[in-house]
């Protein structure tokens, strides 16, 4: 008998907390939508074809035109919400930076008019590199799950956004 305490111990941990993790669970989603439909949506959708599949979004975020450009340390990483983490105590070479349509000139200080080349000889090479949404359309809110779709200037989707964030 105590052994079978013993092997049920860990399913009754697990349990409690996927009970607790489900109580906090303060997801709100859009009306009508449905994850299998999100994981439908590709690359190069027209607005209409997205929301035909999903349905309407809750918000819907006006973007601007521009190139954004994240530099660290090695080590360094983009989470999906766009946060720079550094493992590091560097912080030397830590920046993002906003860029115009073309990528070509930033007007940010202390890095305005500055090349990507002339910024590259500073901070490094960009750890990644994303074209901005003209668009977004933000399926979810609140904590949890995250679920957007961002357009680009043509009206297409260009990037399907997923990810778990628990704050």
């Amino acid at each position: 008998m105590f052994l079978l305490g013993l092997s049920l111990a860990p399913v009754l941990v697990l349990g409690v907390f996927g009970l607790l993790f489900w109580m906090m669970d303060a997801t709100v989603y859009s009306p009508g939508y449905s994850e299998r439909a999100f994981k439908k949506i590709q690359s190069g959708m027209t607005k209409a074809e997205v929301e035909r599949l999903v349905g309407a979004p809750l918000r819907i975020h006006h973007g601007y035109p521009g190139v954004t450009r994240w530099y660290g340390p090695p080590g360094s990483s983009v989470r999906p919400d766009g946060a720079l983490v550094c493992p590091s105590q560097d912080w030397s070479n830590l920046a993002i930076i906003e860029f115009d349509p073309t990528g070509q000139f930033t007007m940010q200080n202390p890095w305005a008019r500055k090349t990507p080349d002339e910024i590259a000889t500073v901070l490094g090479e960009p750890i990644k590199e994303r074209n901005n949404a003209a668009e977004c359309w933000e399926y979810t809110d609140g904590n949890c799950y995250r679920r957007s779709v961002r357009y680009d200037q043509s009206g297409k989707v260009g990037e399907v956004v997923a990810y778990f964030n628990w704050d």
